[in-house]
């Protein structure tokens, strides 16, 4: 089914708002203290957006191509969770330490400040990526039917 380039571009803004959607769950699964919860949740929404946002558009993962850049893309999402609590706990001993040389009374344990820092980071982590995937998987499946627009 050929669309117009206004078709396009109206579920182009949909497919959009579904992929901040699914980041910000990305980003609250990175938050629960559950070990790979994470990575797990990351891949199931990732698959869900792919599927979804060829659903919008009425394309199939064959008509884009075969699931070369879809294998790429889930490994891309593991990677990234991984390097996301990587960073969380190199960002949390940093952090950590500046508090402690700073206030050494402090009321919150270093330990609960230390899982806050660790788990926000996560999550800012989570979220960017997930968005970043998802808009490319978009701009994707734009390209391709924008090449199907006979003028």
């Amino acid at each position: 089914m050929a669309l117009t380039e206004q078709q396009i571009e109206a579920r182009r803004k949909e497919a959009e708002e579904l992929v901040k959607q699914k980041a910000k769950q990305s980003g609250i699964a990175a938050i629960v203290p559950v070990p790979f919860f994470d990575m797990g949740t990351d891949y199931k929404l990732m698959t869900e957006i792919e599927e979804d946002i060829n659903d919008i558009f009425g394309v199939t993962s064959e008509e884009l191509e075969k699931s070369k850049d879809s294998l790429k893309t889930r490994i891309a999402i593991m990677v990234s969770s991984g390097a996301g609590e990587f960073l969380a706990k190199q960002t949390t001993k940093v952090v950590l330490k500046q508090l402690q040389n700073r206030n050494k009374r402090t009321k919150v344990g270093p330990i609960s400040v230390g899982t806050v820092v660790s788990h926000g980071t996560s999550a800012i982590v989570s979220y960017t990526l997930m968005r970043k995937l998802g808009m490319d998987h978009i701009e994707k499946v734009v390209k391709y039917l924008n090449s199907k627009i006979v003028v």
